[in-house]
Order: structure tokens, then sequence, then C-alpha cells
């Protein structure tokens, strides 16, 4: 099964001390526990949910047929103080777009940003609307900030005990749910 991790630095395992990679993240931890698959860390630091997402259609096209995506996105849109509905929006374009390249599709919300009060409120609006958007295309949904018991010193990154937290979540619920 083919197994696609679509999103920001969050999953790419961005190490905000040394400006390098985690020499494990939340995909590397799904990978280990389903080494029979192919497992992809689609992750980019700085992507942001556009209207327009080229490189989210190659990737589908690249790795179909996918038996599961797993999509977390949002967090760049908000710290750049994006309105929630412009993120909800293209992140329903995407779900549209996976519906016939993905067996399974898991959105996860972000953790929220801790950075200032605002980035923080809208952290947490968003969450709420990526449930009702993932309720409405029958996607699973995790909200990783249910999940993930602290974030770097930045405010806006997993820490290795986050992506450590992050993938033991996931893990789980493919075992659950696949």
């Amino acid at each position: 099964m083919n197994i696609v991790c679509y999103g920001d630095s969050n999953t790419y395992g961005f190490n905000p001390l040394d400006g390098g990679c985690y020499e494990t993240n939340w995909v590397d931890i799904v990978r280990e526990n389903y080494k029979d698959d192919f497992v992809v860390n689609a992750g980019l630091n700085g992507r942001l949910v556009e209207p327009r997402q080229f490189l989210y259609d190659v990737t589908l096209r690249q790795y179909a047929p996918i038996g599961l995506l797993v999509i977390m996105l949002g967090t760049n849109n908000v710290d750049h103080l994006e309105p929630v509905e412009h993120i909800t929006v293209g992140l329903h374009v995407m779900l549209r777009r996976a519906l016939s390249k993905a067996e399974h599709i898991l959105l996860l919300a972000p953790p929220y940003l801790r950075n200032d009060e605002e980035r923080y409120q809208r952290s947490k609006e968003l969450n709420k609307k990526l449930k009702v958007l993932a309720d409405s295309f029958h996607a699973d949904f995790i909200d990783v900030e249910e999940v993930v018991s602290e974030l770097a010193f930045d405010g806006i990154h997993l820490t290795k005990k986050g992506h450590e937290q992050l993938g033991k979540t996931i893990v789980d619920y493919m075992k659950k749910s696949l």
C-alpha cells in the first residue's frame, strides 16, 4: 500500500533548534511500523494551503493508487494571518481532488500556534472547521493539539517528543481503521 504524508515542516520533520531535520519524525515512525508498505514523506518547509496545488496534484498522480493519504496543513497560513475560511476552502479543494486517488484520507488538524494570542485563536478556529470538513468528506480526523503535549521554543514546530507522540497516534489509528 502507498501511504502518502502530505504537509509542511511539521510533516517534513523540521528541527528549529538547528534548522535541520529531526533524525526521526512522525512519518519515520509510521514507516518503521509499516515496513511492507511504501511510506512517502511529502512534507515541505513553508508549504501553504493554496487554491492551486500543483505539487499536490503531481504527488497524487505519482503515488497513485494511494491506500492512505495523510494531510496536515494550515500552520503557515495561520502564521501569515490568512482568514480561516480561505484555508478551509483550499483544503476542501484538496480533499475533493484526493477522492479518486486515495482509498482512505486522514486529515490532521495542526497543533495550535503559540507564538501569539491571535494565531493561537485562529488555530483553534481552524481545527474546529477542519473537523467539520473531514466529516463532510467522510475522511478520518485527528486533532494533533489533543495528541502532542508540547511544541518547540518557536511555538510552531513539533519537538522530538511531539513527533513520537503523533507517530504513535497515527500508527494506532492505522491498526484500528485500515
